[in-house]
Order: structure tokens, then C-alpha cells, then sequence
């Protein structure tokens, strides 16, 4: 209801977001994982809305590794503060007509933590049949 009369907004009723994600030239989020989704597939600018980390972990500051959603968004998005939030239709713009995709940084990304990328389905097949083997 609230948005009910701005036709620049449209709630998305589809179970699966990639029709939505297709049609969208950037994606906002706080620190979803979703960006993964979004910027691996379509190669689209991301931004993040800075205004609480998201832990799901206490222990966190213990392990000393910067976890990967948070390499991912020094990577490959842009952050805005809740300060800046007057100037986000301008920095949209921005991100959309600068849209410059490193593809080799995001290739060695992919290359360093994404070990499966590509090839998850012969993975799991193969392990399957390594499972179903060791059951006989």
C-alpha cells in the first residue's frame, strides 16, 4: 500500500528472484548475499546500504579472517552511509552509467574462493556416486 501509486516500484509476488534481478540495471542491499547472485550472473553494479554489520557469528573478531561477503563488497560494490541517503538516486545514476566490470579481478575472485563455480552440478554428481559406491 505504501508504494501502491509510484510506478517506479513494483513488489515482486515470484518465488524466484531472477526474473526480478534481470531486469533491475543495479541492485541495493544492507549485506545480503544476493549480491553474489546478482553481480556474478549479470555483471551489474551493487550498492550497499552501511548501517549495521551483520553478524551472525560473536566470535567472529577471534578467527582474524575477513569474511567473504565482506571482500566481496570492498571488491565490487559501492557503499553509502545512511548520511548519504539524500544523494542516492544521484549515486544510482552514477553507478549505472560508470559501470566498469573488472572482469579479471572478478575471474580471480571466483578462482580464490569460489572453488566449485562452473562445475557444481559435476561435483555434486560425482560425489553422489562416490557416496552411492562406498554404500554398497
Amino acid at each position: 500500500k505504501l508504494f501502491g501509486n509510484n510506478n517506479k516500484f513494483e513488489f515482486d509476488y515470484d518465488i524466484s528472484n531472477l526474473k526480478s534481478m534481470e531486469k533491475a540495471e543495479l541492485i541495493i542491499t544492507d549485506n545480503s548475499t544476493i549480491v553474489f547472485e546478482y553481480y556474478l550472473i549479470f555483471k551489474r553494479p551493487l550498492i550497499y546500504l552501511e548501517y549495521s554489520d551483520k553478524v551472525h557469528n560473536s566470535f567472529y573478531e577471534n578467527i582474524k579472517i575477513l569474511p567473504i561477503e565482506e571482500i566481496f563488497k570492498k571488491r565490487f560494490g559501492k557503499t553509502v552511509t545512511i548520511k548519504s541517503l539524500n544523494d542516492l538516486g544521484k549515486i544510482c545514476r552514477e553507478e549505472i552509467e560508470n559501470k566498469k566490470i573488472d572482469v579479471k579481478d572478478l575471474n580471480d575472485f571466483i578462482n580464490d574462493y569460489l572453488s566449485n563455480f562452473d562445475h557444481s552440478a559435476k561435483f555434486a554428481a560425482e560425489t553422489l556416486v562416490k557416496k552411492i559406491g562406498k554404500n554398497k
